[in-house]
């Protein structure tokens, strides 16, 4: 396999490549793992318990234990309110959060560290309104019922490692993952992007629960510098930006007093090149010297999944949440309806049952795919052979459709 060279140039096989040359290919490798793993767990994976559940059995199982694994190594859980528009608005804020939080060849991105945990409970049904302090209450009820879910998870794990493979990466559930949480009601959602999802309204809830950390949490300081607004004695109102800032900062004054949990010294493993030679033993972010990452600037894998992934990630979430809002605008006129419908910038596909097409030619109940211009559109089959083209306005009768 041939793999370009940091700084550029041809591609070559990793046997032709110096050893701080491999470092760095092993580091940006590293780092675009992380993003799709982070995105994997918190966007396509998404854990959906029902809060309401366990908190009248602590003791019903919840959904699998990866997902409790998942708990650890994030600073704090932030809890999504279910609408319809949760897709768009989860892959909107974590590449934002991401973003933020990311530094190449500097941020620790071992054992899925990260700033937030995403949660979407499943049985609140769709949330409108911001949330109420009995939901925040409901919530904090629930998450602390999480957090003994998890260390009961972690004790298990941590006597398997110890018995069958010490260098397995420690979980490590945060003391302030038990002391505070972020909730955002998806239904605010008016049309931002990753740039300017940073004025988006967040609550932070404190729990009350502050063992473990170096200090309490306060939001005194917040509020009388107008950047939260008070909502009860534990919750405030404020913007993602401000609450990413505050976070990273309790973060920051954790570190200081306890270092990174876990430590990267200690779950660091011997890195080898393909013949099995020793490389190094030191954490990641001390693969790539200062003097080469000024050298070659950032690249890799990790630049790819920023610069070509994140943003085609972002772009189906919001057509996804197009596809909702021209589905409900059909149904509410009473035109024919799609099965399915997803939009991709110019590009849309939908599965139509021949009966939604009254005088056309017979069209299988298949996916189809379709370009649409100027009030045409035209339908191709999977095979990519032309069924048929068809004039919008007639096809979904008695006008023509507008995505709002």
């Amino acid at each position: 396999m041939l793999f370009t060279p940091p700084g550029g140039g041809p591609e070559k096989p990793e046997s032709e490549f110096t050893r701080e040359e491999l470092l760095w290919l092993r580091r940006t490798s590293q780092e675009g793992d992380h993003y799709l793993w982070l995105h994997n767990s918190q966007i396509m994976w998404r854990f959906q318990p029902s809060v309401q559940a366990v908190i009248d059995d602590p003791k019903v199982k919840m959904d699998k234990d990866l997902d409790l694994g998942t708990m650890c190594n994030k600073t704090i859980p932030m809890y999504f309110l279910p609408s319809p528009s949760h897709g768009v608005v989860a892959i909107i804020i974590h590449n934002y959060i991401y973003r933020r939080w990311f530094h190449p060849y500097r941020t620790e991105t071992n054992a899925g560290q990260f700033v937030y945990r995403f949660i979407t409970p499943k049985d609140l049904g769709n949330c409108i309104a911001p949330p109420s302090e009995a939901l925040s209450n409901t919530l904090a009820t629930f998450n602390g019922i999480l957090c003994a879910k998890v260390e009961d998870y972690t004790r298990t794990s941590r006597a398997h490692q110890e018995t069958s493979n010490p260098n397995h990466e420690p979980y490590v559930l945060r003391p302030l993952f038990k002391a505070l949480m972020a909730i955002v009601c998806c239904a605010d959602y008016d049309g931002e992007d990753s740039t300017t999802v940073g004025r988006f309204p967040v609550h932070l809830v404190r729990t009350g629960v502050e063992d473990g950390l170096s200090a309490p949490i306060s939001f005194h300081d917040e509020i009388a510098a107008h950047r939260m607004e008070p909502m009860s004695e534990n919750v405030v109102k404020t913007t993602l930006e401000a609450a990413t800032d505050f976070i990273m900062a309790l973060e920051a004054r954790e570190i200081a007093v306890f270092g990174i949990q876990p430590d990267p010294a200690s779950v660091a493993e011997v890195l080898t090149d393909d013949e099995g030679h020793e490389l190094t033993r030191l954490p990641s972010t001390q693969w790539v010297s200062d003097k080469n990452a000024a050298k070659w600037g950032w690249g890799g894998r990790g630049r790819r999944m920023d610069e070509y992934f994140a943003p085609i990630f972002e772009r189906r979430g919001v057509g996804g949440y197009k596809s909702h809002l021209f589905m409900s605008q059909m149904h509410a006129e009473g035109r024919a309806l799609p099965d399915i419908v997803t939009i991709d910038g110019g590009l849309l596909t939908f599965r139509f049952n021949p009966n939604h097409l009254p005088g056309s030619p017979i069209i299988p109940d298949k996916v189809l795919r379709t370009t649409y211009s100027k009030g045409k559109t035209t339908f191709w089959d999977e095979q990519d052979c032309v069924f048929c083209e068809a004039d919008v306005a007639k096809l979904f009768a008695p006008a023509p459709f507008q995505v709002r």
